[in-house]
């Protein structure tokens, strides 16, 4: 990236906040006109509106197994 160039960035909602510098680092400190993309909160929201009762996974689908980190 280079100062006076339009470069795109693309971020996952988990490291937006590395955009807007929230992380401490200055990488993105000048970073401007943000375009925001609510397709995965789109895509959440009609697997919502589609299946309206949601059933969670059961607690017993991890099991922990002998081993040096058992405890």
């Amino acid at each position: 990236m280079s100062r006076g160039t339009r470069t795109a960035t693309a971020t996952r909602s988990a490291l937006a906040y590395t955009v807007i510098g929230a992380d401490g680092y200055p990488a993105f400190k000048s970073y401007t006109n943000p375009v925001r993309n609510n397709t995965d909160h789109e895509t959440f929201a009609a697997y919502l509106r589609t299946h309206q009762t949601l059933t969670p996974a059961p607690l017993t689908r991890v099991s922990q197994k002998a081993g040096p980190l058992a405890s």
